[in-house]
C-alpha cells in the first residue's frame, strides 16, 4: 500500500511540484499569497483542463510577440517593395515616353 495517498493533499502537491521535469523556467511563476513557486504541472494535477489552457496561453503569448515582430518586419519589406515597384513603373513610363518621342 502506498503511504503517500494517506498524507494530506498539500504534502503530495509539494512533492509533485519538486519533481524536476522538462518544463522551461519561463513557465514558473511565484504565487504571491503563499510565497511559493508554482509550476504548471502542479496546477495541471489540480485541474488538468485549466492547467493545459494556462500553458497554452503562456506559449501563445510568446508566439504572438514573435509574430508581431515578424509582422512589423513584413510591413517594412512591403513598403520597400512598393517603392521599388513605383520606381520601375516610373522608369517604364519614361522609357515609353522616350521611345514615342523618337
Amino acid at each position: 500500500m502506498r503511504h503517500d495517498i494517506l498524507k494530506p493533499r498539500s504534502i503530495r502537491k509539494t512533492k509533485l511540484a519538486n519533481l524536476p521535469t522538462a518544463v522551461p523556467q519561463s513557465f514558473t511563476k511565484i504565487n504571491q499569497k503563499r510565497m511559493k513557486i508554482e509550476r504548471p504541472w502542479s496546477k495541471w494535477k489540480m485541474n488538468t483542463r485549466t492547467g493545459v489552457q494556462y500553458r497554452y496561453e503562456r506559449e501563445e503569448s510568446v508566439l504572438m510577440d514573435r509574430y508581431n515582430g515578424l509582422d512589423e518586419g513584413i510591413k517594412g519589406l512591403v513598403k520597400v517593395e512598393e517603392s521599388l515597384v513605383n520606381v520601375l513603373r516610373n522608369k517604364m513610363k519614361n522609357d515609353e515616353l522616350y521611345n514615342t518621342k523618337k
